[in-house]
């Protein structure tokens, strides 16, 4: 599905509102199949950016108008390769997004630096939020944290978008990170 200034990262969760008819029957081959759905964004040049996240269609409610609400899961960085078919909507080819996750110290330091400064944030409009986070983020690896915390906390699209696209994982934190310091993020 093409949509502008929409991401979606691994482990995160987004609902979609299905109306137009390609993508009802989209929807419609998805559930027959493998339940997996994609957001790409379209450049200005036309081309579609080739990362994006494969998602699992995890509820579906179907209207009587015949239009959907959907809960979109993701679960994994997919490139596109090419089109298994283009009409009535787009099937892609796709192949995963290896990441390259740098010493596995590194990782750690870096996870642990996020939740630190999570410990540390003050979200006086949802504290319970932040709480639901951290408990979330319990017994996860580097890489889930840094597509958890980016998912719930980070709201700038450009900056989602760049972590969702960046192979190197300590780039990805790096870019949270950065995120999270900015006034007003946390």
């Amino acid at each position: 599905m093409v949509l502008d200034h929409v991401c979606l990262l691994p482990g995160g969760v987004r609902p979609l509102f299905i109306f137009e008819e390609r993508y009802r029957q989209m929807l419609d081959h998805a559930l027959r199949t493998d339940r997996m759905f994609g957001i790409v964004e379209q450049r200005r040049d036309g081309r579609f950016r080739p990362v994006f996240c494969a998602c699992l269609v995890a509820a579906s409610v179907l209207a009587a108008d015949g239009t959907s609400r959907l809960i979109l899961h993701g679960v994994q960085r997919v490139r596109i390769t090419g089109w298994a078919q283009e009409t009535p909507f787009r099937i892609a080819e796709i192949e995963p997004v290896v990441t390259q996750h740098g010493t596995g110290e590194e990782a750690a330091r870096l996870a642990a630096e996020v939740l630190d400064l999570l410990e540390h944030a003050q979200m006086p409009e949802a504290p319970e939020n932040l709480q639901m986070l951290k408990k979330l983020l319990t017994n996860k690896s580097p890489e889930q944290v840094c597509d958890l915390v980016a998912s719930v906390v980070v709201k700038r699209f450009v900056v989602q978008r760049s972590i969702l696209e960046e192979v190197s994982l300590p780039r990805r934190f790096d870019t949270l990170i950065r995120e999270l310091e900015r006034p007003g993020t946390l």
